[in-house]
């Protein structure tokens, strides 16, 4: 009895030895190159004017460098970071990592005796190969920042709360963000397949909803709304998205800056499968109405369709729509419709990928108001499948 419970932990032992060792043999080496900015270099000081500015160097490191190393050395990944030398061009392997911002956006509406000042940062965890320079894998991170005073917000008062993103430790933090993004990846060397939103919409009735009409702000919108389905696609499935580049890249070639002032030129690869996304309506209907207030349904609808760029095959092509209840109470006397409708918009981007996983002919049908798509709606699982 006892010799067969010693052979068998024996057996479990070399298992587990060798195991580890394959682990380590295949785990990938990733050279920590710190952070930067998507854009062309002559344009970014002007595409990002508070964090750029909050980007000092100090002893010939920037900042942001410094605040992204701490956290990222306290935290342990799917791969072997090294963050105590560069690349070596030798290295046939080797594979590099940046924490690229790509948008900023700060918008401040007057809603009622209120200014409500909103800030959103848009960023890329972008793994590339050293030597070719071209994207291996990119995860994108997104933060959305609310404050609500009753003045108009300064100067002074937007550049403190921009500082208090970056540096300082409280909920809403841009590398706290990306540094636990990064910790759910799981990275390939190579990819056999990549996928990507190339195209975003808002129809003219759903931005009729939105509070600044301008041209500047839809086209934002359209980058927005692109930038967040590609995360709740990433982090909800657990796949590399390449980035939305529409107004970003010049054919397939990205462009960044580091802290530094040195510029790169990042080579994307062409999707295996594409998205397009159009946002085509926001829509109120009261719930039920008592003494203490009323209950609405803000619904958001839009259409995606997932198809392959060679062939022009579409594997899904679907309207979908989110309700989503909202109590006002008698004593409130001005409504935020706008951001109401946008949660309703990311709550139908959430589901819908997490949906994915088990696509069920009831949750279709609850979100789309038909079964007939569902064909076609369980293939999209194998497509996702296709990109892990």
């Amino acid at each position: 009895m006892f010799k067969n419970y010693h052979h068998s932990n024996k057996a479990i032992f070399i298992t587990f030895f060798f195991l580890s060792l394959f682990q380590k043999v295949y785990a990938i080496d990733v050279y920590n190159s710190g952070f930067s900015y998507l854009g062309a270099a002559n344009t970014i000081e002007s595409s990002f004017p508070y964090s750029y500015k909050l980007n000092a160097k100090v002893d010939g490191v920037g900042l942001f460098d410094k605040e992204l190393s701490k956290k990222i050395n306290t935290q342990s990944y799917s791969f072997n970071l090294i963050t105590n030398k560069l690349a070596d061009l030798n290295d046939e392997n080797a594979v590099s990592f940046t924490f690229a911002l790509q948008n900023e956006r700060t918008s401040i509406e007057k809603i009622g005796n209120l200014h409500k000042l909103l800030i959103q940062l848009d960023g890329q965890l972008l793994f590339f190969d050293f030597n070719s320079m071209s994207i291996v894998a990119s995860f994108p991170v997104n933060i959305q920042y609310n404050d609500a005073v009753k003045s108009y917000p300064s100067e002074n008062y937007i550049k403190e709360q921009y500082r208090k993103i970056f540096f300082d430790e409280m909920k809403v933090n841009l590398f706290t963000s990306a540094v636990k993004r990064l910790e759910e990846v799981t990275l390939k060397r190579r990819y056999k397949n990549y996928i990507q939103v190339v195209d975003s919409k808002i129809s003219n009735k759903a931005f009729a909803q939105s509070t600044i009409q301008t041209d500047i702000e839809r086209k934002r919108l359209t980058q927005v709304f692109a930038q967040s389905f590609s995360q709740f696609l990433s982090s909800n499935q657990d796949i590399s998205v390449l980035p939305f580049i529409k107004g970003h890249a010049i054919g397939n070639k990205l462009s960044g800056k580091y802290s530094n002032g040195e510029v790169y030129t990042l080579e994307l690869p062409e999707p295996d499968y594409a998205i397009k996304l159009d946002v085509l309506a926001f829509k109120r209907k009261l719930f039920s109405e008592e003494n203490a207030g009323k209950s609405y349904i803000y619904a958001a609808q839009a259409s995606f369709d997932f198809y392959e760029p060679l062939s022009g095959k579409s594997y899904f092509k679907e309207k979908l729509f989110n309700g989503s209840t909202k109590v006002i109470p008698s004593s409130q006397t001005s409504i935020d419709h706008w951001a109401t409708f946008n949660e309703s918009l990311m709550i139908l981007f959430d589901k819908f990928t997490k949906q994915l996983n088990s696509p069920t002919k009831q949750w279709l049908k609850k979100h789309s108001g038909s079964t007939k798509s569902y064909k076609s709606f369980k293939q999209l699982k194998e497509v996702i499948n296709r990109c892990r």
